[in-house]
């Protein structure tokens, strides 16, 4: 295991967690967290700093044969919308299937990442599911936004044609995602209902929130009530 790989590396050259960690930059408790298992370095540079730092390769110091790269495809560019790939906390480890896939979330485009095999398996599965709820909360935030904008009146002449729009780019990709919430949403046809509707959604991008440790929307929807009554 790399705590074992580090502390085996450091007591052969003779060096303390201080020495080490002057070196790289980082504090003594850090190496000291690494030789204990309790952290692991959570980017690709930490690992090169250390993997130079005793001139071992990073497969060398993760010690672990099941080791492979995975390649972060993608071409953000410059672009004035919203990144929606960007939506995952950066302050906190991010654990899907009890596996730590924090520095494949995290990874830049086009950057070559060491993973193991249960890193990939779970970040194939992480990936498609919260694709799902991102490209959700995307709607549902275009829907609040174009909601917020329009009249009672004009709400109400389009209702159908509102409800139709959540249900098919809102829940219908929450349900892809979790296949067992068929009941979950309440039946629309009213402007009381749709507020249920849509409250509702609100409250499933929370547990996707907690589920794929994503970014809280930072809006306020307290309107929403006044404007559905």
């Amino acid at each position: 295991m790399f705590k074992d790989k580090l502390k085996q590396l450091r007591i052969a050259r003779n060096l303390t967690q201080a020495d080490i960690a002057k070196a790289l930059g980082v504090s003594p408790a850090t190496i000291g967290n690494y030789e204990q298992g309790t952290r692991e370095p959570r980017n690709n540079e930490m690992w090169k700093k250390l993997a130079d730092f005793f001139g071992v390769s990073v497969n060398d110091l993760m010690n672990n044969d099941d080791i492979q790269y995975i390649i972060k495809f993608g071409n953000p560019g410059e672009s004035s919308e919203k990144d929606w790939t960007r939506q995952f906390r950066t302050d906190t480890r991010i654990i899907y299937n009890d596996v730590d896939i924090t520095p494949l979330v995290n990874a830049n485009y086009n950057e070559r990442t060491p993973v193991t095999k249960n890193q990939r398996f779970a970040y194939a599965e992480y990936t498609s599911r919260s694709g799902h709820v991102l490209y959700a909360r995307r709607r549902l935030l275009e829907i609040l936004n174009e909601l917020h904008s329009k009249t009672n009146k004009e709400i109400s002449e389009d209702l159908h044609g509102i409800i139709n729009n959540i249900e098919n780019n809102v829940v219908y990709w929450y349900k892809r995602c979790w296949c067992d919430i068929d009941d979950l949403f309440p039946a629309a046809d009213s402007l009381e209902t749709l507020y249920d509707l849509l409250s509702k959604c609100l409250s499933v991008d929370m547990i996707a929130q907690q589920e794929f440790t994503l970014i809280p929307i930072d809006e306020n929807f307290d309107w929403l009530r006044e404007k559905l009554r």
